[in-house]
């Protein structure tokens, strides 16, 4: 796929360079990768791929996402079973191969609001197997860092629910309950 130039970088270096990011600088990355969830989303696109590697900055200070190997099209109700994507972000369903949807992808945005504000993912073993079984013990078991806030620990603990049917994105009004989020 050819895209244009993204000649602000790559978040996964700024990332790194900085340690974290401020809460308002990650509500604004978040933002722009749920706008571009909407979008795909509408168009029958799950993404599957979301980490700071594979988001970029315009020239405009605009977060866009890259690298659509993962992506596949999907009609509204039905699953995949493929099992991909960067263990610190896959979904348990996907780890326990119960077929999966578009909530993946809101499960992901959770983890990418932890890493924007901590600088590393809240799921992380000495081996994929021991991160996903820190995964399927689930984020209520997860102590957060005092860094993090009242609102987005809401908000990550909403996106990742263990039951895809309970996160947040997913529920009857959809993506419009991330983005009304405080």
């Amino acid at each position: 796929m050819l895209l244009e130039a993204c000649l602000g970088g790559e978040i996964w270096s700024l990332l790194r360079d900085r340690g974290s990011f401020d809460e308002t600088t990650a509500k604004f990355c978040v933002g722009c990768v749920t706008e571009a969830f909407h979008y795909l989303h509408r168009s029958g696109v799950i993404y599957r791929d979301l980490k700071p590697e594979n988001l970029m900055l315009d020239a405009e200070g605009y977060v866009k996402l890259v690298d659509f190997g993962f992506a596949k099209k999907i009609k509204s109700g039905q699953r995949t079973w493929t099992f991909c994507g960067t263990p610190e972000y896959v979904a348990p369903e996907v780890i326990l191969n119960k077929g999966h949807s578009f909530s993946v992808d809101f499960w992901s945005l959770g983890i990418l609001v932890f890493e924007l504000l901590i600088g590393s993912p809240p799921f992380s073993g000495s081996d994929q197997m021991m991160t996903y079984t820190l995964i399927l013990k689930g984020v209520e078991k997860t102590d957060f860092p005092k860094k993090i806030s009242k609102r987005p620990e809401d908000l990550i603990r909403k996106l990742c629910r263990r039951n895809p049917v309970e996160r947040l994105g997913n529920l009857k009004n959809g993506i419009i309950d991330i983005k009304k989020h405080r």
